[in-house]
């Protein structure tokens, strides 16, 4: 997808059908993760990383590579879940990051690891944008309680 619609629609367009289902499974283990945190978040984390990570991506990415598929969402998605842990340092948020880093943690070498043909920038700028959103919305739920009688 050219231009800046690619922004908005490529997460949604697959190569076939074993991309498909390859992103699906980590994208709806991650979305239940994440909305087990706190949907408010997860909707301002998906915005974010759909918009700034693909809006880095539509910038920086190399133009002979295939940036389609939901991974940088996915990447998105880690790098928020990992990052809120970090950054809130509540025994909730530090068990998702720990979840999150043993069932995708392997998956990381895809943000130092260049493969031709594959979004290398679409995963790390959706991983930055996640860990920037966990470091924006740190304090939004701890107010949140605060304030409540």
């Amino acid at each position: 997808m050219y231009g800046l619609w690619g922004i908005i629609f490529s997460p949604f367009l697959h190569n076939d059908l074993r991309h498909l289902t390859a992103n699906t499974g980590a994208f709806f283990v991650l979305l239940i993760l994440s909305l087990s945190f706190s949907k408010k978040l997860t909707i301002i984390a998906y915005v974010i990383i759909s918009l700034l990570g693909g809006g880095l991506v539509w910038i920086f990415g190399r133009s002979d590579t295939v940036h389609i598929g939901a991974s940088g969402i996915i990447f998105g998605l880690m790098g928020f879940l990992m990052f809120s842990g970090i950054f809130r340092r509540e025994l909730k948020t530090l068990f998702l990051a720990l979840v999150v880093f043993l069932l995708y943690g392997g998956a990381l070498y895809a943000l130092v690891v260049y493969e031709p043909g594959i979004s290398w920038t679409g995963h790390f700028f959706g991983f930055l944008a996640g860990a920037l959103t966990a470091w924006w919305t740190k304090t939004e739920l701890k107010y949140q309680r605060q304030r409540r009688p």
